[in-house]
């Protein structure tokens, strides 16, 4: 009977444990939450984890979503958290924290209005809550009420004298007054509550600094680093501190520790290669990068970083040598394939096309889908006028990965050149906006506009540009250029001012330069590109602006002086030695000028603007057989080169050779057959000289690209060809806009007559 009880009272624990355990997902969801909520400061990351499990159990867990977006907003992840702010009022709309950190959000954004709007709201619901009175302070203080802002601060205190923000703002308006020991006191007081407190501790490292303090600021900035050793962002931040001060040591410290203590991470690394390039010198950065790489060898996101700076370095046998060693010890899996992709991008910048197309074949048999390879073959296609083609691949990656940028960029020029702008213009947009107006996709794209003389569009997108990037020297180079051809003088010497003291270039003094030569102040403009020169005596349009001034002025002998000095400064610059030769033919010193092009072709033989403006200066000459045989002896050292091939054809014109000349521009359409220029040639010489019935259709068939072009003599050639093609309303059509656009060309009216 006893061992009856004894059972039946142990089977009563066991159901008792077993209920115990037994947690609904609410109840688990709550433990995430809560273990997430004390990780949060401490970390994030493993924080972020527990606030995800929590909704794994309860999918609607509004704070579990809330306590993702404050992981967010500790990582310095504003988007993603204001989408997930976003998310807690849709399902809560009356989350009065949701609404103020969206309030926070749009205050450091610059949108006040926004912000005043969130804190009205935030007020109506809960007037007197803490966080409603500190966002309106933040406001108060942002609009430099000082009055309102320490009152509504001090009202928090009054409720809860250990909030440590209320201390937060009490100390950002005494450094609005300049009062730092007074700040410094208010964030001591906030320390005194918690001493982790990363914005309190950030701002007193700022202060000490400001106030000259810097080795005190220097301790509490190691003292912040060892509170949170996980924090890698925190730790760089350190290091740009300790460089900033002149111990150098300490910052490569500080770096090493990150690289050591984060051996799988490789941010870590780079900005420690980042650093030694900076500090140490190229040499150094680079051997410790390739000593990184030897070390980790089959981190291959590290050897195509490397790869990235032998190419900075112009190194280009060894990033192909690099690439070559990723191509073999990766075989076929993703890294194999991205590398075997660049090296046909390498290909292809050598004009070795065909060798290109088979290592991308090779690519995409291994993985149909490969997305860089299907990039880079539309690319070639375009280039080959195969727009249809390039195109459909083009969807094709779009498909998987809409917001590649590089594909919507390549898709829009496919459109446009083949008529559909609309559709060119939507893809150009789009581009512009998942790249965040990247200077790579802004920049073809608004010299594109400014070759359609669509300025308004131009001036927009480079707004936009500059803004996000306001220390691109090309973005800023190009709204200058921009606005000088609108003839907005006030507007590119704006520029030039605004960057005088914030750049180490010399781009402010060729704006002033520019503009001075708009307003024909020579001596200005003169002086201001003499003060380009002696900044980067390297920058060749420095040195072609002086040059200019002196040729208009006729001062061969200045123009003369001037690149000499140049010239002995540094022999190896070969665009100011050819200029300087240029300049003794244009003197009337031929002997000089052709002495000057055999000794650059003697010391520079793979140079082919020597041989091309050889010929040129032979032309002049009138002696047309010895400009034939400089561009054929470059092409002999330089087989395909496109300008010297381009320069050969044009020479076969002036002899009226038109079969020869017909015959070269077949094989540069062969290399390049995008080139407008050789397919306006080419076309030109068919409609007039050619009466053959077959070789007109093609011709024709090769212009229908030019019927796009914005260029009066393009539009030209297609109408006359349209002609002779016997398309008379075609022919029409483009010899009047063609006239158009060009009213004072004679050969266009001409032909529109006929």
């Amino acid at each position: 009977m006893q061992r009856n009880k004894l059972l039946l009272v142990f089977v009563s624990l066991i159901v008792l444990i077993g209920l115990a355990g037994c947690s609904t997902p609410q109840e688990k969801a709550q433990k995430f939450y809560d273990k997430g909520m004390t990780l949060l400061d401490t970390d994030p990351g493993k924080a972020k984890l527990e606030f995800q499990n929590a909704l794994q159990m309860k999918k609607d867990m509004t704070e579990a979503i809330y306590g993702l977006a404050l992981v967010a907003e500790k990582q310095s992840e504003w988007k993603t958290c204001y989408a997930l702010l976003n998310q807690v009022l849709d399902a809560q709309p009356k989350h009065v924290d949701a609404i103020i950190k969206i309030g926070q959000l749009f205050l450091a954004a610059g949108e006040l209005e926004k912000a005043k709007e969130r804190a009205n709201y935030a007020s109506q619901i809960s007037p007197e809550n803490a966080g409603v009175l500190l966002l309106n302070a933040s406001i108060a203080l942002k609009e430099n009420d000082l009055k309102s802002a320490i009152a509504k601060a001090n009202q928090v205190l009054q409720k809860d004298n250990r909030n440590a923000d209320a201390y937060l703002l009490l100390a950002s308006a005494s450094n609005t007054q300049k009062n730092i020991p007074e700040a410094l006191g208010f964030l001591e007081k906030g320390l005194a509550i918690n001493q982790k407190n990363l914005a309190l501790q950030l701002f007193k490292i700022s202060l000490l600094s400001q106030s000259g303090q810097k080795d005190q600021a220097e301790k509490t900035y190691q003292q912040v680093v060892e509170m949170y050793p996980a924090e890698m962002s925190l730790r760089e931040k350190f290091a740009e501190f300790l460089l900033q001060s002149g111990k150098k040591e300490a910052a490569e410290q500080q770096l090493r520790y990150l690289v050591d203590n984060n051996p799988k991470e490789l941010a870590p690394k780079l900005n420690l290669v980042k650093f030694l390039l900076q500090v140490k010198g190229p040499k150094e950065g680079r051997a410790e990068f390739e000593k990184m790489v030897k070390l980790n060898p089959n981190d291959y996101d590290l050897s195509f970083s490397l790869v990235e700076l032998y190419e900075s370095q112009q190194d280009n046998s060894a990033s192909e040598a690099l690439l070559n060693h990723i191509v073999t010890t990766a075989g076929s899996n993703n890294d194999g394939l991205k590398a075997k992709t660049k090296v046909a991008t390498k290909l292809l910048q050598q004009n070795q096309n065909e060798q290109a197309k088979k290592l991308i074949g090779e690519v995409l048999a291994q993985d149909k889908g490969f997305t860089d390879a299907l990039i880079l073959k539309s690319a070639i296609a375009i280039n080959d006028a195969q727009y249809d083609a390039a195109i459909l691949d083009l969807r094709s990656v779009l498909k998987d990965k809409p917001n590649s940028a590089q594909a919507l960029f390549l898709l829009a020029k496919a459109y446009e050149q083949t008529g559909s702008t609309s559709l060119a213009e939507e893809s150009y947009t789009k581009a512009l906006d998942v790249s965040k107006f990247s200077p790579t996709f802004a920049i073809p794209y608004v010299q594109s506009l400014m070759n359609d003389k669509k300025l308004d569009r131009a001036e927009k997108v480079l707004q936009e540009v500059i803004r996000k990037y306001p220390n691109n020297i090309a973005v800023t180079k190009l709204l200058v250029d921009l606005k000088l051809e609108t003839g907005d003088v006030d507007g590119a010497q704006k520029i030039a001012n605004s960057i005088k003291n914030a750049s180490n270039s010399n781009l402010s003094d060729l704006i002033e330069g520019a503009v001075s030569i708009r307003k024909n102040d020579f001596a200005t403009s003169l002086a201001a590109f003499q003060r380009a020169y002696q900044k980067s005596p390297n920058d060749m349009q420095a040195v072609n602006a002086i040059v200019k001034i002196h040729l208009n002025r006729k001062n061969f002998n200045e123009a003369q002086t001037f690149l000499e000095s140049v010239v002995a400064a540094n022999p190896a610059n070969y665009q100011a030695r050819i200029l300087l030769a240029e300049v003794y033919d244009q003197a009337g010193n031929r002997s000089k000028a052709f002495e000057t092009f055999e000794s650059i072709i003697v010391s520079a033989p793979k140079e082919p603007a020597a041989y091309q403006q050889y010929a040129v200066a032979n032309i002049r000459a009138k002696d047309i057989n010895k400009a034939k045989e400089i561009i054929e002896k470059g092409l002999v050292v330089i087989p395909n080169n496109y300008d010297l091939e381009m320069a050969l054809a044009e020479v076969y014109q002036y002899q009226k050779a038109y079969t020869e000349a017909l015959g070269v521009y077949e094989k540069l359409l062969k290399i390049n057959p995008s080139s407008l220029i050789a397919v306006n040639n080419y076309v030109s010489i068919v409609s007039d000289y050619v009466s053959d019935a077959a070789t007109i259709e093609r011709a024709y068939t090769l212009a229908q690209p030019l019927k796009n072009s914005q260029v009066p003599q393009f539009l030209d050639t297609a109408g006359w060809i349209s002609y002779r093609a016997g398309k008379y309303d075609e022919a029409i059509q483009q010899l009047e806009l063609a006239v158009a656009k060009s009213p004072n060309d004679g050969a266009t009216y001409y032909h529109l007559g006929k």
